[in-house]
């Protein structure tokens, strides 16, 4: 009987399950537009429209109402791979043994590539609780996270919370005894029993960390009434470089955060995520790009529904870094619910005359491209993911440091 060669529809069909089956954050998040980008290649985007806030009127008169539409985009912009190859002796193997052997350590190495894309969109979040340096490594940790998240206005269903193998082991002894509703759910990579409101609270060894900046000096805001997404600060140490990093999380003295709907002030200070790395100049001053926007309710009768603070910083009030002190490295878990994040994954073309397979399962795809060198007398093969991922709602989002 002839011998029965590996061809790459086999591989596909053993390496996507293996894929889905590594994958801890993509399988959390919004996956819903990925039928949007069927066609589009590496670098292509869609625009996703965010929805429209509104404030009710009091009373018979009629006051209407500017549609302020916002969207947000998600672009395609990874393309990874693994390529391998092989002599063509091992041609003839069980396709068993070859995903052992094989496909399975490369859908680790790109299912590690996909969730490192996702938990790098922590830098997108403004919120944040913990301590810098001390572990999460109690009960009221966790319930910190969920507590900001219902004063964000956060829907309690689909809150998933992601952690470092640092943090989740940290917080695992504080859930001994709790009560698992489903014998299923230890399927979950690193899941453990549902509590403070997450549908899981998952480990992951690519959650990343953030090295705060240099930092230095006694910051303040320089003069009363900003608003926008610059806010300008003196007092800092001169001529600094990495002043504050990208992903740093600062508060200003006095403003406090709102409910999203009534917009009634909180007891907390509004986070705001420092979305540039900024130096100071010769003067110790620094203009810093935050996120959210100071966007104020207003003074006409109806409030601005977008307004996302109580009011803005005074003239000297004190500029307060949360994220670390300088030059600190701590890990960011991530708390979201499943609309904060997106995440789509989308078919490759299939080179003419070439040995190729591409397959979809779970939303996933994959595209396997095999070829002989005549030189070596080996067997190449070469599969490839395109996919992109972006942070769709970063209020609904919080980071909880180790």
């Amino acid at each position: 009987m002839a011998n029965v060669f590996i061809t790459p529809a086999d591989v596909t069909r053993e390496a996507l399950p293996r894929l889905a089956n590594n994958l801890v954050m993509a399988g959390l998040v919004e996956r819903t537009f990925e039928k949007s980008l069927t066609g589009k290649k590496i670098g292509d985007t869609i625009s996703v429209r965010k929805p429209v806030k509104f404030q009710t009127v009091q009373g018979p008169a009629l006051q209407v109402q500017d549609i302020g539409e916002t969207s947000v985009n998600l672009t395609i912009t990874n393309q990874a791979h693994v390529d391998m190859e092989w002599d063509m002796s091992m041609q003839t193997l069980a396709i068993e043994e070859v995903a052992e052997r094989f496909i399975g350590p490369a859908m680790e190495t790109l299912a590690n590539s996909i969730d490192l894309s996702l938990t790098g969109l922590f830098s997108s979040v403004y919120n944040e609780v913990g301590v810098p340096g001390v572990p999460a490594a109690t009960f009221a940790a966790a319930n910190a996270v969920a507590q900001r998240m219902d004063d964000e206005g956060v829907p309690q269903r689909d809150r998933h919370l992601v952690m470092s193998s640092t943090g989740y082991n940290s917080l695992l002894p504080a859930f001994i005894g709790s009560y698992v509703k489903d014998v299923a759910m230890p399927a979950y990579k690193g899941i453990v029993p549902t509590v403070t409101g997450f549908a899981g609270i998952y480990m992951d060894q690519n959650v990343q960390a953030q090295t705060t900046g240099l930092l230095g000096g006694t910051p303040l805001v320089f003069s009363a009434g900003q608003t926008g997404s610059s806010i300008v600060t003196n007092g800092w140490t001169p001529s600094i470089t990495g002043l504050l990093n990208k992903g740093d999380v600062i508060t200003f003295a006095g403003v406090y955060a709102v409910n999203p709907v009534s917009l009634q002030r909180r007891t907390a200070l509004r986070n705001f995520v420092v979305t540039a790395t900024v130096n100071s100049d010769s003067s110790g001053n620094c203009i810093i790009p935050v996120y959210p926007p100071i966007t104020l309710a207003g003074a006409g009768a109806i409030a601005n529904p977008y307004t996302t603070c109580s009011a803005s910083p005074a003239n000297g009030a004190a500029v307060v870094v949360l994220s670390g002190t300088t030059g600190q490295y701590t890990e960011k878990n991530i708390a979201f619910h499943r609309s904060a994040f997106g995440f789509a994954c989308v078919p490759l073309d299939l080179p003419p005359q070439t040995e190729a397979s591409q397959m979809d399962y779970l939303g996933l795809s994959i595209r396997a491209l095999q070829a002989y060198d005549i030189r070596t007398d080996r067997n190449v093969l070469r599969l490839d993911i395109l996919y992109g991922s972006t942070c769709f709602y970063p209020e609904m989002a919080c980071r909880l440091t180790n």
